[in-house]
């Protein structure tokens, strides 16, 4: 038995396999292009390890493509078979994979939020019910859940700023925009690598009518959410929208 970057317990082989996966996690937090390549390292520190099958049948799912979900099938079947092994809370991630894989959203948003309720640092919990409460449309309870977790952090726990990121993110989905904008600009402060951070800004200056201050909001962070995986055009789409409130549409064109 291992512990994660946060203070969790975790099985796996050794501690290389534990190092990788909490790269991985924060790659993935980070929105990064070597997420995937990430994830594949832990599999040859340790090919039975729970939570890297849960995290690449979460990954599966995911990328939004139905037909993947016979792939993440696959993960959570394989997670099935080592379970006996685990602790509680990798089998709440095995239960929460496979609610997820059965297409049952609410079942595995409540799966989450009960590891979350035990273990409050649970970050891959925290993202991925963030994820669910967004796109479910359910901006109250992304905000509660993010904010019932947030008197366990610190700046001193890996991850508090992309945690930040989401709180600002949950809170400007819920009109509270000056508070929003505040944590989203101490997020980027703390870790300018989180395109979501910068993205929850984004949302709140786009809300207000502050076109030029967006725009040199992602000007000024170009060199960190250029980097990111394929959410990167979604913020070069934000950029072009931007231009386009201004009538500047060349400009957008060009973007």
């Amino acid at each position: 038995m291992f512990v994660d970057q946060n203070g969790l317990n975790i099985t796996a082989a050794n501690e290389n396999a534990v190092m990788a996966f909490n790269k991985t996690i924060l790659s993935y937090l980070s929105l990064s292009k070597e997420t995937s390549l990430n994830l594949k390292s832990i599999f040859s520190y340790d090919p039975d390890m729970v939570m890297a099958h849960c995290l690449k049948g979460y990954f599966l799912i995911l990328m939004g493509n139905t037909f993947l979900f016979r792939k993440a099938n696959e993960s959570y079947f394989k997670a099935c078979k080592l379970k006996k092994y685990v602790t509680k809370r990798e089998r709440a991630h095995i239960a929460a994979l496979g609610k997820w894989c059965s297409e049952d959203e609410i079942g595995t948003m409540h799966i989450f939020e009960e590891i979350l309720s035990d273990y409050p640092l649970d970050i891959l919990a925290l993202r991925l019910a963030h994820h669910i409460h967004f796109y479910s449309g359910n901006a109250i309870e992304m905000c509660r859940s993010i904010e019932n977790v947030m008197p366990y952090w610190n700046k001193s726990i890996p991850g508090y700023g992309f945690v930040l990121g989401m709180l600002a993110f949950a809170h400007q989905e819920n009109h509270n925009f000056e508070y929003a904008e505040k944590q989203g600009k101490s997020a980027i402060e703390l870790n300018p690598h989180d395109p979501w951070a910068i993205h929850s800004v984004l949302h709140v200056m786009e809300m207000q009518d502050r076109q030029d201050s967006g725009i040199k909001w992602l000007k000024d962070l170009k060199p960190f959410w250029t980097k990111a995986n394929n959410f990167r055009y979604h913020l070069w789409w934000h950029f072009a929208l931007l231009h386009i409130d201004n009538l500047s549409f060349g400009k957008a064109l060009a973007l």
